[in-house]
């Protein structure tokens, strides 16, 4: 779940003294960022290393921590230099289309769900984990950080270093290809085939 405005600062709570809001953001967010980072072609020992380095430079952060935006484009800001950094470093990075089975784990359904209805999901979820991995990358990382994070379109801006404009140009094309992608779905649902395509 991603942390919403009204929730406290994990860092500035962390500085105050109370760790537990940054126990709960490294409860909530690490399967979010072990999959963020396969989606950006890393295998899942990478993809992980790659969070707990993130929730480290985090943590030693917070004693000069100072909150200048909103705390999840921060978050996202510290995941991408980690992200740059390691290709940087020439970390071994495996295609998109390889990650299937490594990041079955990371998404099981939750307890309680019937097996029909929870191999149909996890079916679904590895279906739409692959076609974003597919995207071209400026589209990819685009849709991950405004789609799939809750960045803003400025905020995606900013981090990036592209203008805002170009940023809901990549959004708009990476969300057409993955309607596109899951058309056919679409039409044979009951009522499917009546439904005009948006352009």
């Amino acid at each position: 779940m991603t942390p919403s405005s009204g929730d406290p600062d994990p860092l500035a709570m962390l500085q105050a003294g109370e760790p537990g809001p940054f126990e709960d953001l490294v409860r909530s967010q690490t399967p979010r960022l072990v999959a963020y980072f396969m989606r950006q072609g890393f295998p899942l020992q990478g993809a992980e290393d790659l969070t707990q380095d993130v929730f480290l430079k985090l943590y030693k952060s917070a004693p000069r921590y100072r909150p200048t935006d909103r705390f999840q484009a921060y978050l996202m800001r510290v995941a991408r230099n980690a992200l740059v950094d390691a290709r940087r470093r020439g970390s071994r990075r495996e295609s998109p289309s390889s990650l299937a089975e490594d990041d079955v784990a990371a998404r099981m359904p939750a307890p309680g769900i019937h097996p029909p209805e929870a191999a149909a999901a996890m079916e679904e979820a590895e279906r739409l984990h692959m076609e974003i991995a597919a995207l071209p990358p400026a589209q990819r990382e685009v849709f991950e950080l405004a789609g799939l994070h809750g960045l803003s379109y400025p905020e995606v801006s900013d981090l990036l270093g592209i203008p805002v404009g170009t940023v809901k140009s990549r959004m708009h094309y990476a969300a057409r290809r993955l309607k596109a992608a899951f058309a056919p779905d679409l039409d044979s649902a009951p009522g499917g085939e009546d439904q005009e395509s948006a352009p």
